[in-house]
């Protein structure tokens, strides 16, 4: 079963990967696709594709958790 986690917050996503990780999720990710005004005003989607540093930063974050 796999999680999709949507943000732009490095801290915040990696907290929330370490709770689905607890949970048992099998896949974590990062959803980077998503075309949606609504997304976008939260900076997350596929607005984040639009600087590929800090999807990296939030990527990391992630693993490290």
């Amino acid at each position: 079963m796999a999680l999709q986690l949507g943000g732009s917050e490095p801290a915040l996503l990696a907290q929330a990967a370490r709770i689905g990780s607890d949970a048992g999720f099998d896949e974590i990710n990062l959803n980077c696709g998503c075309p949606s005004e609504r997304v976008q005003t939260g900076s997350f989607g596929a607005c984040l594709m639009a600087d590929p540093a800090l999807v990296a930063q939030c990527v990391r974050a992630m693993r490290n958790a």
